[in-house]
């Protein structure tokens, strides 16, 4: 419960301090982190069994889906944190927590590491 509420109010403080990015939070909260969290940690993980099998196979499948609908840059970008979220999913239960978390992870990047990341790729080229 501590956690939950720890990632609501720096959710919350950044969407005060970039309100322009609300729509964002909404959109990502919604139609990437509830029903990806759902179906790869509360069905198709826990449908494997439990443990670092599980997890590794449902992260690779959730970075592969990433790489196959956005780009392979974005494939290995996903990877350690589902890697995470699958530890913390059998850890702890609690989904909604995790919905929570992706969702903050999705905003700290697009606020913070979209840009810088774009342009350290554009370099690179």
């Amino acid at each position: 419960l501590i956690a939950m509420a720890g990632l609501l109010l720096v959710i919350a403080a950044l969407l005060v301090w970039q309100p322009q990015h609300w729509k964002y939070a909404l959109t990502t909260l919604l139609l990437a982190a509830l029903p990806e969290e759902w179906f790869f940690r509360a069905y198709f993980m826990t449908r494997l069994g439990t443990g670092w099998r599980a997890n590794l196979i449902t992260s690779l499948l959730f970075s592969v889906l990433h790489g196959l609908t956005r780009d392979w840059v974005t494939a290995l970008l996903v990877l350690a944190p589902s890697l995470f979220y699958g530890w913390l999913y059998q850890r702890t239960r609690d989904l909604a927590l995790l919905i929570l978390l992706h969702a903050l992870s999705n905003l700290i990047f697009a606020l913070f590491l979209a840009q810088p990341l774009a342009t350290w790729l554009e370099l690179l080229r």
